[in-house]
């Protein structure tokens, strides 16, 4: 290195230029130290912005955002864990069931509202761009299952928009899934491809918008529930329960008997006012006729089976 005077000559003697080496080392001393500090600058400006990129959800995760990840696949701790919802035996094996088609015969306030929001809200959480319809008889039926799922969505702190077009329907801005409902038309049914479908008291929903249902969930491999309390021995619903497949369909039942939110004394009362009938189809889950035909079904099934039996030869 070598140092010149201001009109720039060299410096004379041994202790002038000693003073010049000694400035010169300080000051590339001081040049040093500002590249550090700027060095160190940009990588903590970087650092903060690759922190802040983890907080807002590439990296570090919160402890709800953990949670719905752990319960992906457990819709029973799921609730238990995130939304604070502990279920009776029946209310999780229903929850737990990774069936396709499943069938809910329950009685008059079993909760089967609270267990499919449930299930729907785990679905739409947990599957990134799921759509999920609630088919209703009306739709004065949704708005329970809507106040249930908002509540959901709030205790786990996931904001959620309208669904253009729908009176009732969310859309998760995290992931982009949807949930609405419809009424039970079947003009009104056609035209959907969907992940879950839900029937709501599908016992009183028209056989011909059940029917509908069957393409709606064929293209995704979709899941397909239907809730109700019975509603005599006709419709879909019971022909679903009576007759489908057990390992195609699972088949849950819940009377009141195995309800411990409903007391017994209650049940009697209402056999002792409504009769034996109603008992059994609101509380007990059994399917009875409802006095509007002449014969029963096991009547007219008697005498369908005896004209079916081959006739011994040689008699008329």
């Amino acid at each position: 290195m070598r140092f010149v005077r201001m009109d720039g000559a060299p410096p004379r003697g041994r202790r002038a230029r000693e003073r010049a080496v000694s400035a010169g080392s300080e000051i590339a001393v001081q040049e040093m130290i500002a590249f550090f500090y700027d060095v160190c600058g940009t990588f903590q400006r970087r650092s903060r912005r690759r922190i802040g990129r983890c907080r807002n959800g590439m990296g570090i995760m919160s402890p709800i955002e953990m949670g719905i990840r752990r319960y992906s696949f457990d819709p029973v701790g799921f609730a238990r864990e995130l939304l604070g919802w502990t279920p009776d035996p029946k209310q999780a094996e229903a929850l737990g069931t990774c069936a396709r088609r499943v069938i809910l015969n329950c009685s008059r306030q079993w909760g089967k509202s609270t267990v499919a929001a449930i299930k729907m809200a785990h679905v739409a959480v947990t599957r990134p761009g799921r759509t999920i319809l609630i088919v209703c008889e009306n739709l004065a039926q949704a708005g329970e299952l809507f106040q249930i799922l908002d509540g959901c969505f709030g205790r786990l702190g996931i904001a959620t928009k309208g669904v253009v077009g729908k009176k009732f329907g969310r859309t998760l801005m995290t992931n982009g899934s949807r949930i609405f409902a419809i009424a039970g038309r079947e003009a009104g049914v056609r035209g959907y491809t969907a992940d879950f479908v839900f029937l709501d008291e599908a016992a009183r929903i028209p056989d011909e918008v059940i029917d509908a249902f069957a393409p709606v969930v064929a293209v995704r491999k979709g899941d397909w529930w239907m809730a109700s309390t019975p509603c005599g021995k006709r419709g879909r619903f019971f022909e679903v329960w009576e007759y489908a497949d057990p390992g195609t369909v699972v088949k849950i039942r819940a009377a009141a008997s195995e309800n411990p939110r409903i007391d017994p004394e209650f049940v009697e009362q209402a056999r002792r006012e409504r009769g034996e009938q109603y008992v059994k189809q609101e509380y007990e889950c059994e399917f009875v006729e409802n006095g509007t035909y002449l014969l029963s079904r096991e009547q007219i099934l008697a005498v369908c089976s005896a004209q079916a039996r081959p006739r011994p030869r040689g008699r008329l």
